[in-house]
């Protein structure tokens, strides 16, 4: 009957194993990264009274390198490259439809950006001894990588608590009058599969301490060092936090 259907997709979705698309994950992460490199070469071009044209050169090249492989990740995901700018313009999912999700972004990408220009600003320098490049200061990208704690604390914990209002202008994202054309689905449908995935409570406790261990405390653990190594060791482990953070924005959307 229906109700025994109705608990056999409630136990087949519980018993569902998760398979985030690696491609929007890299998407994410990689694109972020490329934009805040590029962001913060900006700055550096603006408020320096004199550049190297090589380095700016080789910055501006790592950062359109990141956004690209990034935005071609995404192609594969995408079953219409042509809507690849489209990607995540669903409001219908109230996880995302908060202020923090920008601003976690944008501070995400900063850091990711930043740690990224040092790590090249040293090796610059380690190489040209006579064309020293000035690197960012360490107390700045400290205050960024805080930034991004505080700020990842606060979006989990609004979606850990946040109950979605129960109106069909809110899942769809609509304003007006909204009918219903058809019944809520009870088993999966495109959007479930595509962009929202199911974890356990204990796995994403886990994967969120990873996510601070890796993306943020590492780094700043590393920052201090001029070495080259350190600095690799520091966008390394900031590159892996940041998978992790983007695998839980997918997997604990709801």
């Amino acid at each position: 009957n229906r109700c025994w259907r109705a608990g056999q997709v409630a136990k087949r979705r519980r018993n569902t194993k998760m398979h985030p698309a690696f491609s929007v994950i890299i998407f994410t992460t990689l694109s972020g990264a490329g934009y805040g490199l590029f962001g913060f070469l900006s700055l550096f071009v603006l408020f320096q009274n004199s550049t190297n044209f090589t380095f700016t050169a080789i910055v501006a090249f790592i950062s359109g390198l990141l956004a690209t492989i990034g935005l071609l990740s995404s192609l594969f995901h995408l079953g219409h490259p042509k809507r690849a700018w489209r990607a995540f313009s669903i409001k219908a999912i109230p996880a995302w439809a908060n202020h923090y999700v920008p601003i976690n972004y944008i501070l995400l990408a900063a850091a990711s950006g930043v740690i990224i220009f040092n790590a090249i600003g040293y090796t610059f320098n380690a190489l040209n001894d006579h064309a020293l490049v000035p690197v960012w200061n360490i107390n700045i990208i400290t205050g960024i990588l805080i930034a991004c704690t505080a700020a990842k604390l606060l979006y989990w914990r609004h979606i850990d608590t946040f109950i979605p209002p129960e109106t069909i202008q809110s899942a769809t994202g609509l304003k007006g009058k909204v009918k219903m054309f058809e019944r809520p689905h009870s088993g999966e449908n495109y959007l479930t599969k595509e962009m929202g995935y199911r974890t356990a409570r204990k796995t994403a406790l886990q994967r969120r301490a990873l996510a601070l261990l890796l993306g943020f405390v590492v780094p700043a653990l590393m920052l201090p060092s001029a070495s080259i190594t350190e600095n690799l060791i520091a966008i390394i482990s900031c590159i892996t936090g940041l998978i992790f953070e983007r695998w839980l924005f997918f997997a604990e959307a709801r």
